[in-house]
C-alpha cells in the first residue's frame, strides 16, 4: 500500500494516509490518526482500494505495530524495539529510508509508471 505515514510527536504516535492522483502520491494529506487508530486505517485502505493482506507492508518501530504486523503480508521495522524487531519480517538497522523498499519482496519489481 505505501501511503500510510507515520510520526512520533511528543511522545504521541501519528500518521497521515497520503493522497493518490494518477496512480501517484502528491504529497498531501488524507487523513490524520494515532496509534490506536493503526488497524482500522489499514482494513479502510485495504477495503477502499480491494487489496487483500498479502498486498500490504507496514513500516514501524514500537509497541503499538505489533498487532499490525500481524495484519499485513509483509512488516518491516527500523531501529526499533526488540519487540518489534522479533515480529517483524525484516529488521534494518539504519537510518537510511531508501533502504526500506529494498526489503520489502516484489515492491521494487513493479512495472514503471508513464510520466505525465
Amino acid at each position: 500500500m505505501g501511503n500510510v505515514i507515520g510520526q512520533r510527536i511528543a511522545g504521541v504516535e501519528t500518521g497521515i494516509t497520503t493522497r493518490l492522483a494518477a496512480s501517484r502520491f502528491d504529497g498531501s494529506a488524507q487523513r490524520h490518526f494515532l496509534d490506536i487508530d493503526k488497524i482500522g486505517v489499514i482494513a479502510q485502505c485495504r477495503q477502499t482500494r480491494d487489496a487483500t493482506p498479502a498486498l500490504v507492508f507496514h513500516i514501524g518501530d514500537s509497541r503499538s505495530d505489533l498487532p499490525l504486523f500481524g495484519k499485513v503480508g509483509f512488516a518491516v521495522t527500523q531501529n526499533s524495539s526488540a519487540q518489534a524487531r522479533a515480529a517483524a519480517h525484516v529488521a534494518l538497522d539504519s537510518d537510511k529510508l531508501y533502504e526500506i523498499p529494498t526489503q520489502v519482496p516484489g515492491l521494487l519489481d513493479l512495472p514503471a509508471q508513464p510520466q505525465s
